[in-house]
């Protein structure tokens, strides 16, 4: 769900990472269809939740963080079965966008999510979280650092490039 605006004019737009389906309802329809759509209504709350809970995201969390907020979210979209396997619709700058992170950044703790084992990439495209426990943690505003010792992996730490 997009653009809730009321002007004639469009100030948002959006780009499909997948297949998608396009409806355009007008805003002061809204209210009406949601009274007799109940599945509509629960779409529509549920979308404007993770906007919010996406703008919180990009403006309060750590690199490492907001990945691994993106990560667990796509898993979860893409309704991945128990071995957390699902197909990352985004390219890396894409996902940087979003994110409100650089490429390298984004490359960066991608790279360093598989090698603490937290992650594997099968294909470029083809990710499977190995760790969601500790993917959780650090979605939850955990840091790496401060995890279990046997969750965390031997790599040097450096500062982290968030924008």
């Amino acid at each position: 769900m997009t653009g809730l605006e009321s002007e004639i004019e469009h100030s948002n737009g959006c780009q499909a990472v997948t297949e998608a389906t396009v409806r355009s309802i007008p805003v002061a329809r809204i209210a009406q269809i949601c009274a007799t759509d109940q599945t509509l209504a629960q779409r529509l709350m549920g979308q404007l939740g993770a906007a919010q809970s996406h703008l919180a995201t990009v403006g309060a969390q750590s690199a490492e963080q907001k990945l691994a907020s993106f990560l667990i979210s796509i898993c979860d979209l893409a309704g991945a079965s128990q071995n957390g396997r699902f197909h990352l619709p985004m390219r890396r700058g894409e996902m940087a966008e979003f994110l409100g992170l650089r490429l390298e950044t984004v490359s960066r703790q991608m790279a360093e999510f598989q090698r603490c084992r937290w992650i594997e990439m099968s294909a470029m495209y083809d990710c499977r979280i190995l760790r969601r426990d500790v993917l959780n943690g650090l979605a939850l505003g955990g840091e790496a650092e401060h995890a279990p010792k046997e969750l965390t992996c031997s790599i040097r730490r450096r500062p982290s490039l968030a924008a």
